[in-house]
């Protein structure tokens, strides 16, 4: 689902000193940080200002090219956020929720001062009903988009690109699995596998643009 936001202003990494271009949701209180070079970030603050600059910028060009063609720009949709494991959020408080395969889930709430950093440590308690084989087999996965969620034998296992690249992948018993591969706006995958003792196989497909109703709960949810 996509949320409309708008740029709220620019920012200063306080740890970093690079820039950040802050977007608000306009229906609500979600907020998008995204790093920017310091080029862009000049771009966007001259037009923040309404300040013209003295020749056009690339920006500037690009967009007289898309009015002598009669066209226009009506949203630029975020999909994907890389390399970053900061959140930014509005001062207040806050429940985050963690979960990884074999562990219990877990839900803690946080608040979070005005203009300060908070770092969360984050230990989970292994679901005692989880078992783990003592000879395992591997799965890779080579799917796009990698930011799909991977579902194994029905549990939620992580996202596909934790599952992919060298020295990644995903450690099951050997036997019968059925793997699902789900993203909102995607047809969902389904594939089912046969692995035997240390085998190691490699998962390859390109999810289908699809429709956010194909997704199932868990996906929608997020």
């Amino acid at each position: 689902m996509e949320v409309e936001m708008k740029i709220r202003g620019l920012m200063m990494d306080p740890v970093t000193s690079n820039p950040i271009v802050v977007l608000k949701d306009v229906n609500g209180t979600a907020i998008l940080p995204i790093w920017v070079g310091p080029y862009e970030a000049h771009a966007i603050a001259l037009e923040i200002e309404k300040v013209a600059p003295a020749r056009p910028m690339t920006h500037d060009l690009l967009q007289n090219m898309a009015r002598g063609l009669n066209a226009e720009v009506r949203k630029v949709v975020v999909s994907e956020l890389r390399d970053d494991k900061k959140v930014m959020l509005l001062p207040g408080q806050h429940e985050i929720s963690f979960r990884q395969t074999g562990y219990l889930d877990g839900t803690q709430t946080y608040v979070v001062e005005p203009a300060k950093k908070l770092i969360i440590t984050v230990k989970l308690d292994k679901d005692p009903k989880a078992q783990f084989a003592t000879v395992t087999s591997e799965i890779k996965l080579k799917v796009t988009p990698e930011r799909a969620a991977v579902f194994v034998d029905g549990d939620f296992a992580g996202y596909v690109k934790q599952f992919n690249g060298m020295g990644r992948g995903m450690l099951v018993s050997p036997g019968d699995h059925h793997i699902k591969i789900a993203l909102a706006g995607y047809q969902e995958f389904n594939t089912d596998v046969k692995l035997l003792p240390k085998q190691k196989i490699t998962v390859k497909t390109e999810l289908v643009t699809g429709s956010i109703t194909q997704a199932p709960p868990a996906i929608k949810q997020n």
